[in-house]
């Protein structure tokens, strides 16, 4: 980036004088001043954020979880500790003998003969 030096910046306020007159220029100087803090702001948060996510990057990432190694299975399958979809609901200790399971009505005859 190239320097300012002493002569450019006479230069650019002889300028700035004769293109917004004497009464405008401290208007002026003053939203500049106020456009270079906001500036100036904007960066401090800028580079805080920045050296925060950097600090948080630098820790030890956090293993992934192992899972267990897999069993292979030959013949016979495992038994599952999982009771099965279809076995009802454990017995209670007080319960009765089990229920038997509930069949259908009766068929009539008149159903089983052949429609014409």
């Amino acid at each position: 980036m190239p320097q300012i030096g002493p002569l450019e910046i006479v230069v650019i306020f002889v300028v700035a004088l004769v293109v917004f007159g004497p009464n405008k220029l401290p208007e002026i100087g003053r939203q500049v001043g106020k456009a270079m803090g906001e500036v100036r702001k904007f960066q401090a948060s800028f580079k805080r954020d920045l050296d925060e996510v950097m600090r948080d990057d630098d820790h030890e990432p956090t293993p992934a979880p192992k899972l267990p190694p897999k069993q292979l299975t030959t013949g016979a399958p495992a038994a599952d500790p999982t009771p099965s979809p279809q076995a009802g609901p454990p017995a209670s200790p007080h319960a009765g003998p089990p229920a038997s399971p509930v069949a259908g009505p009766p068929a009539s005859p008149v159903a089983d003969e052949p429609s014409h």
